[in-house]
């Protein structure tokens, strides 16, 4: 027991002389804020799922006899770059979603694990989602709601439960949070 002692107390043999640091940094340009979230092997299949059919189904912009996605988007990106901000394209949006989700996938080691979310990711994935339930909900559009929404949304909800109690939140590594690149090392 000694020996433990020894190595709590470094150089002081008082225990109440210690002083301990309450105040430990991290560099931002390699950590951030993380929320860890319970996720299902199940669930992020269902994602995945959703994805590709999302994905593999025809849009129906080419049966829009008033705008393309172009112009749509030309439309929707002048609003938006006056807020500093620009509308992805749906690939770019899958792309994104896809990469959230492997990165979740490498981090799943058991059929219910945690995974780590940022500020951020449950907007990414609302956005995702209200947008597949958009198309869903037109007539013209070739794509029908499937079982995979409801898994999709407990997860968002999941996290924006999260995000709103602060309950559970860490400095995480940027290799493990969705949505941030870490700085070279």
């Amino acid at each position: 027991m000694g020996w433990i002692r020894d190595l709590l107390t470094t150089n002081n043999t008082e225990p109440d002389t210690l002083e301990q640091d309450s105040n430990e940094r991290f560099p931002r340009d390699t950590y951030g804020p993380g929320y860890p979230i319970v996720l299902h092997r199940s669930e992020l299949e269902d994602f995945f799922t959703l994805l590709e059919t999302e994905r593999d189904t025809p849009d129906g912009w080419e049966k829009s006899p008033l705008l393309d996605r172009d112009d749509l988007r030309k439309i929707a990106n002048k609003g938006s770059v006056a807020e500093g901000g620009k509308l992805p394209s749906p690939e770019e949006q899958r792309a994104e979603i896809r990469r959230i989700l492997e990165l979740w996938e490498s981090q799943l080691t058991a059929s219910t694990d945690t995974v780590w979310a940022t500020v951020g990711t449950s907007y990414t994935l609302e956005f995702y989602l209200t947008r597949c339930e958009t198309r869903a909900d037109i007539d013209g559009d070739e794509f029908e709601a499937i079982p995979e929404f409801e898994a999709v949304r407990a997860i968002i909800d999941r996290i924006e439960t999260a995000e709103d109690t602060d309950s559970k939140l860490a400095i995480v590594h940027k290799r493990h949070l969705p949505l941030e690149e870490p700085a070279e090392e």
